[in-house]
């Protein structure tokens, strides 16, 4: 919030920021990628490479929102206490459902917003 420290700042960015929304930064070409609560970790990965990302948003259909990120630090955390290789514990991470990692590794906490949302709505959440 440091940027809007006085009423002059916030008003010129709120003159600039406003028109714009988060769609409008999206190329024709990007796809959103988004990953169900109910995918498999394993399932979640293959979406991840596929798209060469590192991470993605988790939809809760039930619920109509995004519940957060799950990004491959999320993974590797998770791995790293679960999923001993000896025991073949590795193979029933892969098969978790996703949303049990959402921000696992507690370095991406989700600010979600809507495609219409301003660059200003934005920028003031953070």
């Amino acid at each position: 919030m440091g940027a809007f420290n006085s009423t002059t700042t916030n008003s010129t960015y709120k003159d600039l920021l406003s028109p714009l929304t988060v769609q409008s930064l999206v190329r024709p070409e990007q796809q959103l990628v988004k990953l169900s609560t109910t995918s498999s970790v394993g399932a979640a990965l293959k979406v991840l490479a596929e798209k060469r990302i590192l991470s993605a948003p988790v939809w809760d259909e039930a619920q109509k929102k995004d519940v957060g990120f799950f990004d491959v630090l999320d993974f590797v955390g998770y791995l790293q206490d679960h999923g001993n290789v000896a025991n073949n514990a590795a193979a029933a991470v892969f098969a978790t459902e996703v949303v049990k990692l959402v921000n696992y590794s507690r370095r991406d906490p989700a600010l979600t917003v809507s495609g219409k949302t301003s660059l200003f709505e934005v920028v003031k959440r953070m």
